[in-house]
């Protein structure tokens, strides 16, 4: 993919991206939520999320995507570390 934004840190509402050195090679992290990934729990009203709903997604994705990669550097040969900014 080589060096362009792909190989930086991202945290949107829906996508987290973490991304290291790996064995020498440019390796990224990510997580997301799926399409089904309910906006509401069971028994609220549907619509669209509330900001303090979409925050709470963002933290959550940062969250899981960091551990992941943490936990991946940490047994691999991994160096450089980026994790996308708190939200």
């Amino acid at each position: 993919m080589g060096g362009g934004t792909a190989w930086k840190p991202a945290l949107t509402e829906d996508r987290a991206w973490a991304v290291a050195q790996c064995g020498g090679e440019n390796v990224g992290f990510a997580a997301h939520w799926g399409e089904d990934y309910p906006y509401r729990e069971a028994g609220e009203a549907p619509g669209p999320p509330t900001a303090s709903e979409r925050s709470e997604r963002r933290v959550l994705l940062r969250e899981y995507v960091a551990a992941f990669a943490k936990d991946q550097v940490r047994h691999g040969s991994c160096t450089g570390l980026r994790l996308p900014a708190n939200p």
